[in-house]
């Protein structure tokens, strides 16, 4: 399980819940291919990596990066080992957030305030929108400051419950092949 956060570029310039699921969607489809839609990815790239230098991207093949990035459809930004891990993944129109619910405490808030800043640049630089799945909200930053911290610490404290009552409703249930 994982924290996880969208940004996206909004064709409307709207907080729409179902234009991000279509974004989103769109993104992941390595079939759907449009030169007529604008992509923003080789750009958040350069932006992520300025706002952090210490990540590196994915090793992909011997081709140069910048042609495997019009090929494959992400790309993966990785932090620098010993340094707080943000799994970063820019599509051609949104960028993708997963974390772990492993920190706590002075570790989390730090942790939040790098998610913060990444998000910060894809706003002000490309006028990217937030989504976060865990409440179900879109937002713009430039109104509202993100503060995911508090969900973060409430879901990671429940953890291991959610993962508990998982497990236990998996136990009572019969598998598929058991009709009878």
């Amino acid at each position: 399980m994982s924290y996880d956060i969208y940004c996206y570029k909004s064709p409307s310039n709207s907080l729409n819940t179902d234009e991000v699921d279509s974004i989103i969607e769109s993104d992941q489809n390595r079939y759907v291919f449009s030169d007529k839609v604008p992509s923003y990815k080789e750009r958040a790239i350069a932006l992520l990596k300025a706002y952090n230098p210490r990540l590196t991207s994915s090793q992909i093949t011997s081709q140069s990066e910048r042609e495997d990035r019009k090929i494959i459809r992400h790309v993966e930004l990785n932090p620098a080992v010993g340094d707080p891990i943000i799994q970063v993944t820019v599509y051609d129109n949104h960028v993708f957030f997963s974390i772990p619910y492993w920190y706590e405490g002075a570790e989390a808030e730090k942790l939040m305030g790098i998610l913060k800043g990444y998000i910060r640049v894809l706003r002000e630089e490309l006028g990217f929108f937030v989504y976060d799945p865990q409440t179900g909200e879109v937002y713009d930053p430039a109104e509202n400051d993100y503060d995911g911290l508090e969900k973060y610490l409430e879901v990671g404290n429940h953890l291991e419950d959610i993962i508990g009552e998982n497990k236990e409703q998996s136990k009572n249930k019969k598998p598929w092949w058991k009709f009878w």
